[in-house]
């Protein structure tokens, strides 16, 4: 492969040379599905459960629209647990709970790159 910087002979070559250009946690949300208490996925599984309305209480937000930013904002700045590398955290002030509150984005785990839930981690 030609770039501007010369030629790459590997992946390894390549990662380094265009890692600044990528995004590390990409995900769709979904409209999904919501099967019963603790099961489903999607963002009809997280109004459904409660999990829209747990993440405006515990972090002050106002709209559906928040909601959605704050997961892109956690896909783009969390980390992922290493026991778990579906689960991606990051905390954020909860003036609710008057503290920083760990707050969930998981990835599913058969299909990749789909969010199965969100939820503060409380």
């Amino acid at each position: 492969m030609n770039t501007a910087g010369g030629i790459i002979n590997s992946y390894s070559e390549l990662i380094k040379e265009f890692s600044e250009y990528c995004i590390e946690n990409f995900a769709v949300l979904k409209m999904g599905k919501h099967y019963g208490p603790h099961s489903g996925w999607g963002w009809k599984h997280m109004k459904i459960q409660g999990h829209v309305e747990d993440i405006k209480r515990v972090f002050g937000l106002s709209t559906d629209e928040d909601v959605f930013e704050l997961i892109e904002k956690t896909l783009l700045e969390g980390t992922r647990n290493p026991s778990h590398p579906e689960i991606i955290i990051k905390s954020y002030y909860s003036p609710y709970y008057k503290r920083e509150v760990s707050f969930r984005v998981v990835m599913s785990t058969t299909s990749k790159g789909s969010i199965q839930t969100a939820f503060p981690d409380l």
